[in-house]
């Protein structure tokens, strides 16, 4: 949902409560289907229906640039069936299909009531192939909460230090995993 560029939906995921702003989802109403993108009459890799939900985003591409540094977020993330809480480093300049955001670091990506039985974190990179144009994906990292609990439980630290030839992923300011290399 663009609460900024519409269109109106009829839905608005933003709360700002105290100190935290929570992002709600809601199953997509039957009246909001004809203003959705065309990119929603097209069913994920899994076929699933990729606009069944409305949900909301936050980008902050148009205030400020970065070419690498260390950022987090401090977030709870979601635990209902079918969520997906990320925190993403995109690039500014968008390109088009699949690698609408290529490339991009995934910081973390949280699957609720994950179907594979264990309550994992994720992070990977993504990178497109500068010989034939394809998207390529480092190998995706897991890492379950060393403290037995599931991450949607209580807030955590997601954080990634950019450097040239590093990234290195942080949960709770415990390094996770770091790749290195062009």
């Amino acid at each position: 949902v663009n609460t900024q560029d519409g269109p109106d939906l009829g839905y608005d995921p933003f709360n700002l409560t105290g100190s935290s702003l929570i992002i709600e989802s809601i199953a997509t109403p039957e009246s909001a289907v004809a203003s959705l993108p065309d990119i929603c009459s097209i069913n994920d890799s899994l076929g699933k229906d990729r606009c069944a939900f409305l949900s909301g985003a936050l980008s902050s591409h148009d205030k400020f640039g970065l070419t690498y540094g260390y950022v987090e977020s401090r977030m709870k993330v979601g635990s209902a069936a079918g969520s997906l809480s990320s925190f993403y480093l995109y690039n500014r300049y968008p390109g088009t299909g699949r690698n609408l955001h290529s490339p991009e670091i995934d910081i973390v990506e949280y699957l609720g009531e994950n179907p594979f039985g264990d309550e994992l974190a994720f992070q990977t990179y993504h990178y497109e192939n500068v010989n034939d144009g394809s998207t390529n994906s480092a190998p995706t990292m897991s890492y379950a909460n060393p403290d037995g609990s599931k991450y949607d439980e209580d807030f955590h630290t997601f954080g990634v230090l950019w450097e040239p030839q590093l990234v290195i992923w942080y949960i709770d300011g415990r390094e996770i995993k770091r790749m290195t290399g062009p």
